[in-house]
């Protein structure tokens, strides 16, 4: 495999894989850890302090490193509660960071020693059984771990230590491909890879101005529902999406100019206004407004909405004779190679090993997301000085923080993701009377178009799933019946199966009652959840919050379209005096 060559080389980048596992009644039952130094089961917290301790004065080291995986989700809560309830350290010297609610890592200082416990989740974004499966070709053992104080401990043990194998051999290779020159999540890893190999320029220093200016055309993608229920429809992605645009449209570079007209062959970001109001049964352009008493990003037709375009779309409008108006644009230079040869590289790698083809497709998918990363963001902080309290025992808080980074480029983020709508739009519009649901860069027809149908090039349709019978209740809330003859579920927030089964959570009936008779019912009873670490101490005042017999409800779908009679077809919203008809 082609290596990296100019990258450092961290040979001392050492780590050991740790996993907590508890009985039945969340008590603390053992904890492994198996890595470059460690390889044996620990029966309490301050064994494995105390063990690490001894091993830094052996080894003469100041510095141990550990992993776990989706750790920040349970196995760090309940370390970081232990470390609160027994006050081992001051709770004001940890160094906490989170993404989206998950701890990615934790930093602190215990007897002379650094302990830091990073998430190998942030590197992968799957579980470690899909990506043992994926990047190793092996899986995890299984065992009944609902029942595991019935197991032997000597078997449970075993099982765990596969665990950890499994995860330091993931990491161990994940870090050979990027020369151990390990970032805590693959976003940042794909930044570092792009401007160390393949950024031709510094990137542009926005000012604080024109930073907030291009955040207003960064939007995410499309997910709409256009018919509801549908026999032998067919669930399509688009190959590579993100990279195809990166690859073949490049990004606006430099620092922009204001304007006042369209200008081609430059990127332009716009704010315009449509002189009439159309009538598309699939409306190009989308804007953030109020809908469903929240900020929706909406494709309706419209003449009074200010919509925030680029090129992509101004070029839609113009094919379809649709006029506009300009109120203001903001021009780029064009780079159109600016990403083909970082995107060219990646994808080049999985010809090499194909099992790394999940890391190096994360990669190309994260760079976009990262480059428009917010400057303004929290940082958990255990001190009197946080922004606002969760807790004042142990003075828990989020502060405002802001970030001055300098590869904080909103507009090419916005740029890409704009590409990658135009690109949905232009399958939407192609096979718009075979249509039933869209979700960024796929959609759901019930047509096999042969002549868009490719397994391997970027940009065309490859085919996800069959669903012998769809039932669309709202975005991100589908149910369909499997070529198995099994009844799956897709909810946002909701897991997809039953435990131990090959079932959706809901019922088919469910969500015919839904669509078909407007009955809507959807309740799901979990045995055991954990709270995300700010809902914990805001539930508990503790860093752990283990809940039993939950029941979660969803109590309404969202459909940005208006449901005609029947229940079942759609059509657009018009959006007249600030009002959807």
């Amino acid at each position: 495999m082609t290596k990296l060559s100019s990258f450092k080389n961290f040979s001392e980048f050492e780590f050991d894989f740790i996993d907590i596992e508890t009985h039945e009644d969340d008590s603390f039952y053992f904890l492994y850890v198996y890595g470059d130094n460690f390889d044996e089961a620990i029966n309490s917290w301050y064994e494995f302090f105390d063990l690490v301790v001894s091993d830094s004065y052996i080894k003469k080291k100041n510095r141990y490193l550990f992993y776990g995986h989706y750790a920040g989700a349970f196995d760090y809560l309940y370390m970081l509660d232990w470390i609160a309830e027994n006050n081992v350290i001051d709770l004001a010297s940890i160094r906490i960071i989170d993404s989206s609610g998950l701890i990615i890592r934790i930093v602190f200082e215990y007897q002379g020693v650094t302990f830091d416990f990073r998430d190998s989740y942030a590197l992968s974004r799957m579980s470690l059984n899909s990506w043992a499966s994926k990047l190793l070709n092996e899986q995890k053992i299984d065992i009944d771990i609902e029942h595991r104080d019935s197991i032997d401990r000597n078997k449970f043990i075993e099982y765990c230590r596969r665990d950890c194998q499994l995860g330091y051999k993931c990491v161990k290779k994940y870090a050979e491909i990027f020369d151990n020159n390990v970032k805590i999540t693959i976003s940042s890893q794909a930044v570092d890879l792009f401007r160390r190999h393949f950024l031709k320029t510094e990137w542009p220093q926005l000012s604080h101005f024109w930073y907030k200016q291009m955040r207003h055309f960064y939007y995410g993608g499309r997910v709409e529902v256009f018919k509801r229920y549908g026999e032998n429809v067919i669930s399509y992605d688009i190959n590579q999406a993100y990279g195809f645009i990166m690859k073949e449209f490049g990004a606006p570079v430099g620092l922009p100019r204001l304007g006042d007209k369209f200008e081609e062959d430059k990127v332009g970001f716009y704010v315009i206004r449509l002189k009439k109001i159309p009538e598309f049964f699939i409306p190009s352009l989308g804007a953030k407004l109020n809908f469903m008493g929240q900020k929706s990003f909406m494709f309706c037709n419209s003449k009074e909405i200010d919509y925030y375009v680029t090129n992509f779309d101004l070029l839609n409008l113009i094919e379809k004779n649709v006029d506009f108006k300009i109120l203001i644009s903001y021009i780029y230079d064009y780079d159109k190679m600016f990403f083909q040869s970082f995107v060219d590289y990646c994808y080049s790698q999985i010809s090499y090993d194909d099992n790394t083809k999940p890391i190096w497709k994360l990669v190309v998918n994260s760079l976009y997301g990262k480059l428009g990363q917010n400057r303004t963001m929290k940082q958990i902080k255990i001190a009197p000085d946080s922004a606002y309290y969760y807790d004042e025992n142990f003075k828990i808080g989020y502060s405002d923080v802001y970030y001055q980074t300098d590869f904080s480029n909103p507009q090419i983020s916005a740029w890409i993701t704009s590409g990658c709508r135009y690109l949905l739009n232009s399958y939407l519009q192609k096979y718009q009377d075979n249509l039933y649901y869209c979700d960024t860069d796929s959609l759901f027809l019930d047509i096999e178009p042969s002549d868009d149908i490719s397994n391997i090039e970027m940009g065309k349709l490859k085919i996800e799933k069959v669903c012998k019978k769809l039932y669309v209740v709202g975005n991100k809330f589908y149910g369909y019946i499997d070529e198995n003859d099994n009844f799956q579920t897709v909810i946002k927030g909701f897991p997809a199966r039953i435990k131990g089964k090959e079932v959706g959570i809901f019922s088919e009936d469910q969500f015919k009652a839904a669509i078909f008779e407007n009955k809507f019912d959807f309740k799901y009873t979990t045995d055991w959840k954990v709270s995300k670490f700010k809902s914990a101490i805001r539930e508990s005042n503790r860093f752990l919050n283990i809940k039993r017999n939950t029941t979660k409800e969803i109590k309404r779908s969202i459909v940005k379209r208006k449901i005609k009679k029947d229940g079942i077809n759609t059509r657009p919203f018009y959006y007249i005096n600030s009002q959807f008809i």
